[in-house]
């Protein structure tokens, strides 16, 4: 309809439709709301009229959305259909081709349909990205270098099933014997577990599942953990016997069996145990995976994200603590005895000296390791390098300083090097226990008991002679070494041993001189 009044009026913006078809859609849903207000009663129970709408009505007011977003007719801007207030309209695709727009494609917004009309060109011939392609990389331990470390640790397996084998061979040569193979197995054993951590440590998501690398968390710590108790345990375990019956004095006999030394390591292990289990429940272990710096390639819209998997927990950082406390302990009890049982010369029975040996390396080695790991802690590769290299170091380095010498003492000597039963020579001579520094003065006194007791035994030798009555004759000898003197009285007859040392089960302390 055309009116006069507004003949003179001129309209030359684009949008004029778009303004029109905006007045004819409020008004449909008006129109339309007209029915639906006759039969609605409102929250407050009552109906109302659209004379009544208010802006403060927010129930009238959603009634005119919902209906307002059933509009569809036919415009002048095109077709008009709202959706959450919105208009779903139709959309053309133009594309700038030298110094002209093109008209490319059109999308019907009501079916979702879209029409192409020409083709697009692209720069290059190539379709260019809408998007910035994320590569996630896992920078875990490579197969070669996870390889190589089982094949080290396999030939420390085979190393240490030599060892086993030799001990349970030799068990009865009695070198052997008297340095308690029953413990020595388990030392053996403390180092198979830890080298099998060594194995079970490299597998990471590279190699396994997630799910199975959580295990392999689990199992690593476990082994580790178990194999340094069996394996110093015993070693203390061997050294506390030396020190309770030689070191320790004692006012009366005493039998240590290798049952009490294996009750020593059972303790140890029950520890270890009780701690791994509390972490077990309270606070297992999970996999934690962390983004490392990104990097852009030569792809352009292309971005490398590097990642790695770490084994952790939420409070990690105490149960380490707690087991370096407890291993720490351990370690100073074993150097305590191995400083006490210095003096006692019987390669065959104290090891003192080796286990200092094998306890120094370690605990350096140990430091140095837990320092190092704090500081590639994000290089996973280089971490599960140094890591084992460490372990199997500390490894081999204790098999070899325990079971090389008894190995060539058992060739040298294949029936076994002859011992004698020894006492410290504070014990002669009545001294304190600290008098264990070697002085003119105390070979002098030593010298001087030496040619006493020669004197005693001369004449005792003498006066039994004689005939005794169908008895055995009694032999006396005296054996003197460096800060370590004693003296033996046997009944002579062939085939004899010293008493305690050729039972590996019990050896015990003679307090008679």
């Amino acid at each position: 309809m055309k009116w006069e009044e507004n003949s003179r009026y001129t309209f030359q913006s684009d949008y004029v439709g778009f303004g029109y078809d905006a007045a004819w859609a409020v008004g449909l849903m008006l129109n339309k709301s007209v029915e639906v207000l006759k039969n609605k009663v409102f929250a407050d129970g009552e109906k109302r009229r659209l004379e009544n709408f208010t802006y403060d009505d927010s129930e009238m007011g959603s009634l005119f959305a919902e209906l307002l977003n059933e509009t569809d007719f036919v415009g002048m801007s095109g077709h008009v259909r709202l959706e959450n207030g919105d208009r779903i309209g139709d959309m053309t695709v133009v594309q700038i081709q030298g110094n002209e727009a093109h008209l490319i494609a059109v999308h019907y917004g009501t079916d979702g349909t879209m029409e192409w009309l020409s083709q697009v060109v692209w720069k290059g011939g190539d379709i260019p990205s809408d998007y910035t392609a994320i590569i996630r990389v896992n920078e875990g331990i490579s197969l070669y270098w996870y390889l190589t470390m089982c094949i080290v640790a396999g030939i420390g397996i085979c190393l240490a099933g030599f060892f086993l084998g030799f001990n349970i061979r030799h068990k009865e040569q009695r070198n052997i014997k008297m340095s308690s193979p029953n413990l020595n197995n388990l030392i053996i054993l403390g180092s198979i577990l830890i080298y099998l951590c060594v194995i079970i440590g490299g597998l990471d998501g590279n190699i396994v599942s997630i799910e199975t690398f959580v295990v392999m968390c689990q199992v690593r710590v476990w082994l580790i953990s178990t194999g340094f108790v069996l394996g110093f345990g015993s070693m203390f375990a061997k050294t506390w016997r030396v020190y309770r019956i030689a070191a320790l004095k004692t006012p009366k006999k005493m039998a240590v069996t290798d049952n009490h030394l294996f009750l020593m390591v059972a303790v140890f292990l029950a520890i270890d145990v009780l701690v791994l289990t509390l972490w077990q429940i309270i606070d297992p272990i999970y996999v934690q995976v962390i983004d490392l710096y990104s990097r852009e390639t030569d792809i352009t819209n292309q971005v490398i994200i590097p990642y790695i998997e770490q084994c952790t927990s939420g409070k990690i950082g105490y149960w380490f603590a707690v087991l370096y406390v407890y291993k720490g302990l351990l370690l100073i009890f074993g150097t305590f005895l191995a400083w006490e049982t210095r003096t006692i010369h019987i390669p065959e029975l104290n090891d003192s000296k080796l286990i200092g040996i094998c306890v120094y390396n370690t605990v350096v080695l140990c430091i140095v390791g837990v320092s190092v790991s704090f500081l590639i802690t994000n290089n996973t590769a280089a971490l599960f390098i140094f890591t084992s290299c460490i372990i199997i170091f500390c490894a081999t380095l204790t098999l070899v300083v325990l079971f090389v010498p008894k190995v060539i003492s058992v060739r040298k000597h294949p029936k076994g090097r002859p011992v004698s039963c020894v006492r410290r020579s504070s014990d002669l001579l009545g001294s304190s226990k600290e008098n264990t520094n070697t002085t003119s003065e105390d070979i002098q006194k030593l010298q001087t008991r030496i040619h006493e007791l020669e004197t005693e035994l001369k004449g005792a030798a003498q006066s039994s002679s004689g005939p005794q009555n169908g008895k055995e004759s009694r032999k006396f000898g005296v054996w003197c070494g460096h800060y370590v003197c004693g003296c033996c009285s046997s009944t002579r007859s062939e085939g004899a041993e010293m008493q305690g040392v050729d039972n590996p089960d019990v050896i015990t302390e003679s307090n008679n001189i």
